[in-house]
């Protein structure tokens, strides 16, 4: 499954569909709009998505061993907060792309862009941390209660 992941991506990728499967024209033009209301590239983000589904499942299989690598932790305090970047990603470009002092194409709007959602993300995370681990805590106690003796 990781490999057919791994092809699926580097097709859609050779045959030149990266940008619309990706949104990236948020941060260029206003081209991702009318994408959405033609539906075009449809069928691109379905390939993209499944082809990234089997490239999650093929790395999550069990019986695999992976030696952690260095950095874990790092990777594990990022990893911990990508549900704050995939629920505020895109209202936060949108936003950015909307206010941004630059003109559409220049680096500095796709810096802007990114950096907004970087900080935003980050504020989040910071602020909903405390939130996560009492609600983890509230579940786990719900649980206790809940199992069999």
């Amino acid at each position: 499954m990781m490999v057919a992941g791994v092809l699926g991506l580097a097709m859609i990728v050779h045959f030149d569909a990266p940008l619309r499967a990706l949104d990236l024209q948020l941060v260029w033009s206003d081209a991702m709009a009318q994408d959405v209301r033609t539906s075009s590239g449809l069928a691109t983000r379905y390939a993209a998505g499944l082809a990234t589904a089997l490239l999650v499942l093929g790395v999550s299989v069990r019986s695999v061993h992976w030696r952690p690598p260095p950095g874990r932790a790092a990777m594990r305090a990022v990893a911990d907060h990508t549900f704050e970047l995939y629920a505020l990603h895109l209202p936060v470009a949108v936003f950015a792309a909307a206010v941004a002092p630059f003109a559409v194409g220049d680096w500095p709007r796709a810096a802007w862009v990114y950096g907004l959602v970087a900080v935003a993300t980050f504020a989040v995370a910071r602020l909903s941390a405390p939130l996560k681990a009492w609600l983890k805590l509230l579940t786990l106690k719900g649980l206790a209660k809940c199992s069999p003796s």
